[in-house]
């Protein structure tokens, strides 16, 4: 018999599910995974294919390029610089719906540099309405909350500091002091986020005048662990996508301090004993049913737009395409 360790290990790489689909041999990293069809699914909605390859892509714009090439039946994330090609390339086999996803920039807590009022100027300086209108193609919607615009509790406006006012931002940012010498930005790479992050840094350099920028991309495989072992030395990119429709999914897991990573998604460390105790309130609240627990829920994201330990950038949307 395997310990338990052991069988977490052999899970991660051949995990059992309960859907119609059962893997073929293990994960190959970095390539594909397998499946097939399981003969003994319990479930109704059978499938018509015989199994799903899973190729594994170190850049979207090579999977853009197979699709076009037949050589992928179905991609669920065209990339943003692919969309205005998409409609000609595809015609009614590309579409688009929404979804709840939203990526933001992180600001650590353990960075003494990125006190409260850096982080004010910082995401006051970004203007998401020009990153996601002419940056990404209009592909995604500006984020201007954590709570997205589909779910119940979303505002339009939640304070100013995720608003864009350049002007408050270089006040403020000249009376913290400044930025002395580089800012380091980290992103995962072969998604595209070379392109807005540096959008970002444009904005900075010219809104509060940082000078100089390093970029840190890594393969989404290597860069979590470096987000877990706090080894990130600025701001840093990451997204969320929505497990249950609940504000309470955007908040809990990004933000509440019991969720610090490597245990949780709470990737900025963030500790906020009064947003936790607006969660708290807002979680008791809910069994009364999600409207009870709006406000609650309200109350926390005021207290997150206050401290920013992020900055929202884009809310996403689907953009997929079938080869035929």
């Amino acid at each position: 018999d395997m310990d338990a360790e052991a069988r977490v290990a052999a899970f991660d790489e051949a995990p059992i599910a309960n859907g119609p689909f059962q893997i073929v041999g293990e994960w190959n990293h970095n390539v594909e995974i397998v499946t097939e069809y399981y003969p003994d699914y319990a479930g109704f909605d059978f499938p018509h294919a015989a199994g799903i390859i899973f190729q594994i892509y170190a850049d979207e714009n090579t999977a853009y390029n197979d699709l076009l090439a037949g050589n992928l039946d179905v991609m669920d994330n065209i990339p943003s610089e692919q969309v205005p090609n998409a409609a000609a390339d595809f015609g009614d086999d590309y579409q688009t719906s929404s979804q709840t996803s939203f990526t933001y920039l992180g600001f650590p807590s353990y960075l003494p540099e990125l006190t409260l009022d850096i982080r004010r100027a910082l995401s006051m300086a970004i203007d998401r309405d020009l990153i996601n209108g002419t940056v990404l193609n209009g592909a995604f919607f500006s984020a201007k909350s954590v709570i997205p615009p589909s779910l119940p509790g979303y505002r339009e406006y939640v304070c100013d500091n995720w608003e864009y006012d350049p002007v408050a931002a270089k006040e403020l940012f000249d009376a913290a002091g400044g930025w002395t010498g580089p800012m380091t930005m980290w992103f995962n790479s072969g998604s595209g986020h070379d392109v807005w992050v540096e959008a970002v840094s444009n904005m900075w350099r010219e809104t509060l005048g940082i000078e100089e920028f390093v970029f840190e991309q890594l393969p989404f495989s290597e860069y979590l662990p470096v987000i877990d072992a706090q080894e990130i030395t600025g701001p840093f990119r990451l997204g969320w996508g929505m497990d249950y429709p609940s504000p309470q999914n955007f908040l809990e897991p990004l933000f509440a301090s019991y969720n610090a990573a490597p245990v949780g998604s709470n990737n900025a460390i963030y500790n906020s004993a009064e947003f936790d105790a607006a969660l708290a309130k807002g979680n008791a609240a809910a069994v009364d049913g999600l409207d009870a627990a709006l406000p609650d829920y309200q109350a926390a994201e005021d207290i997150l737009c206050a401290d920013v330990p992020a900055a929202p950038i884009y809310f996403r949307q689907n953009h997929f395409a079938h080869s035929g």
